[in-house]
């Protein structure tokens, strides 16, 4: 998709089109968290929550 931005400075790349997600991220990356989240966000989010409600961060 070209724009006006890509024509007037194509060197400079339109940021606010591209979204980081997981095929941005390098492969060691990818290997080194795989497996760790897949309890889903939720649970995440519970877990963290308890830690810093124990630590009296929260």
């Amino acid at each position: 998709m070209a724009t006006a931005h890509d024509h007037a400075a194509p060197e400079k790349p339109e940021t606010h089109r591209h979204t980081q997600s997981f095929r941005d991220a390098p492969q060691e990356y990818l290997e080194k968290y795989r497996g760790r989240f897949d309890h889903g966000w939720d649970a995440e989010c519970a877990t963290r929550h308890a830690r810093q409600t124990f630590e009296r961060i929260d």
